[in-house]
């Protein structure tokens, strides 16, 4: 006698209305040999340099433009958060393609950050109205830099700008791009 279990038909596919719309991923068999890694990896909030997208409030939305080193832990962490778009270059572009959000990792000096600020006023300019702009600082002079580069956004119309002392001893430079009047051109 042939067993039940063996012999039944199986079951019928489910409707597209039934079917689960989640998608799953098969993860590499070497994260889930590690389950600690894998728990700090799929961990909200656990991406390496999304404290950066934090400060200007990055929403699903957004289209990001991140600017220099570093831009890989950046870019995983704006797939995480289910920006619109996001595009990684290493030199501040000439002309950038329109963004919400600018973000620069690592910045040396002051030249290197108000070149990060020119392309990114051209970039928020073509976005949304109130654009964000995010810089990371970092070296001994960091402090004095940001604090010279404050009086120079705002005289390229950024306003609402904030200066933050991080934990590993970079500063973090966050503002917004003044909406600009009607019929002025808002790049320079």
């Amino acid at each position: 006698m042939p067993n039940i279990r063996t012999a039944a038909a199986p079951a019928p596919a489910p409707r597209p209305s039934q079917a689960s719309t989640a998608r799953t991923v098969p993860l590499p068999l070497a994260l889930l040999s590690r389950p600690a890694r894998l728990q700090r990896l799929l961990a909200p909030g656990a991406a390496p340099g999304g404290d950066l997208l934090d400060s200007v409030e990055t929403q699903p939305h957004d289209r990001v433009l991140i600017i220099g080193g570093g831009s890989a832990d950046l870019l995983c962490a704006t797939v995480r958060r289910g920006c619109r778009s996001a595009t990684c270059v290493t030199d501040p572009p000439a002309h950038p393609v329109a963004a919400e959000v600018v973000v620069a990792p690592r910045l040396h000096s002051e030249d290197e950050a108000l070149s990060v600020a020119r392309s990114a006023r051209r970039a928020l300019a073509e976005g949304a109205s109130g654009g964000r702009l995010a810089l990371r600082l970092l070296g001994e002079k960091a402090r004095g830099v940001a604090l010279s580069l404050v009086r120079r956004l705002r005289g390229d119309g950024f306003r609402a700008v904030h200066v933050a002392s991080g934990p590993d001893g970079a500063v973090v430079v966050t503002c917004r791009l003044h909406a600009p009047l009607p019929g002025r051109d808002p790049a320079r």
